[in-house]
């Protein structure tokens, strides 16, 4: 097999809420779409870009992956929360309630060519909108690794997916309430109006915090990579 490459131009977090409140562990799967077009540009690291002239070509040039944090200054002017503040700028620090030990996983290569192509497809487009990045050789086969594999959606194309529900066991558990669409409307004033925002790959555009993204590793053909977003 080919090995799997950086594009020339330069990963989603997301909770598995309840719609009841309740003492429940915060489930962690990362999920990328595959066949949305990225929004690349030129290489900035983990440093914010200055702004050109042009806002719309800046915009753009920020990559989808920790795409936020690029907004800091913006959130806080429209916030107070002091948590959302702290993520979007430095990054999501996931909650341990005990460390988590060092395990190795190798994501099984697919036999059939169609999975086996969306694989490599899937860490591509990863790479691309830089939400993972390559693990340091120094560093390769430390920390906690996942098995990333792809899903049809039923919506159709597919999802590329890290299963976390190791890494889950050692997450402290939370109480939290989901919004559903019934606690909304019993806030709904006489004229109000409502949209509805698709956000590509969402999820992706939260940043981890640099010292976490080594519990959020996989090794696929070899290559070891961590999510950054």
């Amino acid at each position: 097999f080919a090995p799997i490459s950086r594009a020339p131009t330069p990963l989603g977090l997301r909770d598995n809420p309840h719609s009841e409140a309740g003492s429940s562990r915060t489930e962690l799967t990362f999920t990328t779409n595959l066949g949305e077009g990225p929004r690349t540009g030129e290489e900035v690291g983990d440093q914010v870009l200055d702004h050109p002239t042009d806002s719309d070509n800046f915009q753009q040039s920020i990559p989808i992956g920790g795409r936020l944090k690029y907004f800091a200054s913006q959130w806080d002017s429209s916030t107070s929360d002091a948590w959302v503040k702290d993520t979007i700028r430095y990054g999501l620090s996931l909650e341990f309630a005990s460390p988590p030990p060092n395990q190795f996983l190798i994501c099984p290569v697919s036999k059939d060519p169609t999975r086996h192509t969306l694989m490599n497809q899937a860490i591509l487009h990863l790479l691309d909108i830089r939400a993972i990045q390559p693990v340091c050789s120094d560093q390769s086969g430390k920390g906690f690794y996942s098995r990333l594999f792809v899903v049809p959606k039923s919506s159709g194309g597919w999802r590329a997916i890290l299963d976390l529900k190791r890494l889950n066991r050692y997450l402290k558990y939370k109480k939290f309430k989901m919004n559903t669409l019934q606690s909304i409307l019993v806030c709904l004033r006489q004229g109000d109006f409502l949209a509805s925002i698709d956000l590509t790959e969402a999820y992706l555009q939260i940043p981890i915090r640099p010292n976490h993204a080594i519990f959020l590793r996989f090794c696929y053909k070899g290559q070891h990579f961590e999510y950054i977003a």
